[in-house]
């Protein structure tokens, strides 16, 4: 069945036939459907939401280092800001170190949208990165955004640093609004 699904798969005449036979694959751990997806990932005329899908796939259960590899190498090339938001769930998902690295460095990227900073920065916990990292980062930062996103993700964390974290911010921050989320999110834990 993997043959006629990587051929219904082809479709460029029925879009939803594409994309339908697409989610079939990408539930697949079958060798010929993974290197189906990530042959329909590198193509360039590959339809947006048939590639979509193809992104989330490869970051399933069936997820390989090599496949966060070719995912981190297409993000720079995809169009829009959902397509690269699927990169970033998927890398999260892969998880280790490497892709922890990468994740962070998107949450360090000016160049960036906020949007997808902060998804980032939510994916790197999910990744495996520690909160000293995160924590961490928001000493090296004066970007208020960046400062904005990292009291957001301590607040919903449990661990003790993001909750020390929460009580330098409030003590010290110049930002009156930084400083009034920290106390905020303070009066909330326990």
């Amino acid at each position: 069945g993997i043959a006629a699904l990587i051929d219904l798969a082809g479709q460029s005449t029925n879009l939803w036939l594409a994309r339908e036979a697409t989610t079939v694959l990408g539930r697949s751990g079958d060798p010929r459907a993974r290197t189906h997806l990530r042959t329909v990932l590198q193509r360039a005329d590959t339809n947006e939401s048939v590639r979509a899908i193809a992104l989330r796939a490869l970051g399933s259960q069936y997820a390989t280092q090599q496949d966060a590899v070719l995912l981190r190498s297409v993000y720079p090339r995809l169009a829009t800001d959902d397509a690269r938001a699927s990169v970033i769930a998927a890398v999260a998902d892969i998880g280790g170190a490497e892709n922890v690295r990468w994740l962070t460095a998107i949450v360090k990227n000016p160049t960036e949208p906020i949007a997808l900073r902060r998804r980032a920065l939510e994916a790197v916990t999910r990744a495996g990165g520690s909160m000293a990292e995160l924590v961490a980062m928001y000493a090296g930062t004066t970007d208020p955004q960046r400062k904005d996103a990292l009291v957001t993700a301590y607040t919903r964390s449990a661990e003790p640093s993001a909750t020390e974290a929460l009580m330098t911010i409030a003590r010290t921050e110049t930002s009156v609004n930084l400083r009034r989320r920290a106390i905020n999110a303070l009066s909330k834990s326990n």
